[in-house]
């Protein structure tokens, strides 16, 4: 095979794992920024309390109900729901990844080092925009299920936090700002 031909393969091939690191890393670093937020006080308060200065809680979350009457369901519904889809668009995107780097390696070693550091080069910018806003999205999402739960049956939201791990900080912020 000539050099030209290499050479534009391994154009097509970089293009294309540029695509998918830049994927895959975005939601590994969406779903760690999720976590950082929802155990920032700070950070939650002012998010709870500029949403409901916005539009009050009441107001969105008044069409809500539970699924198969229980709020529990929701809150898992929703967070299992997020958490999938993003694993299965990180692996989709690690498959896509591990298979240009395999076909790199059958152009040379040369090629497949640099794929693997452009692949290790796109790790390094910090999370996206996107990738917030979902992180965010999600965040909002807890926040109007707690806050319904929390109107609708306080004994069951109230055992709920006794057991819950994660979600105490934005529980604080919704008892602070939403009533």
């Amino acid at each position: 095979m000539g050099l030209a031909i290499r050479i534009g393969i391994e154009i097509a091939l970089v293009a294309l794992l540029s695509f998918s690191a830049v994927g895959f890393w975005q939601t590994i670093k969406g779903r760690r920024y999720r976590k950082r937020i929802t155990r920032d006080q700070e950070f939650l308060d002012s998010f709870i309390k500029t949403l409901n200065s916005e539009k009050p809680f009441s107001e969105r979350t008044s069409e809500m109900e539970p699924i198969r009457g229980d709020w529990a369901w929701n809150m898992l519904l929703a967070t299992r729901s997020d958490l999938g889809a993003l694993s299965t668009l990180r692996n989709a995107y690690l498959v896509v990844c591990v298979a240009i780097l395999i076909g790199s390696f059958f152009l040379g070693l040369v090629y497949l080092g640099i794929n693997i550091a452009v692949f290790l080069f796109l790790a390094m910018p910090g999370v996206s925009g996107p990738a917030q806003n979902d992180a965010l999205k999600q965040v909002l999402s807890i926040a109007q299920i707690m806050y319904r739960w929390k109107r609708d049956d306080r004994h069951g939201y109230e055992s709920f936090l006794r057991e819950a791990i994660g979600v105490r900080e934005l529980a604080s912020s919704i008892e602070r700002y939403t009533t």
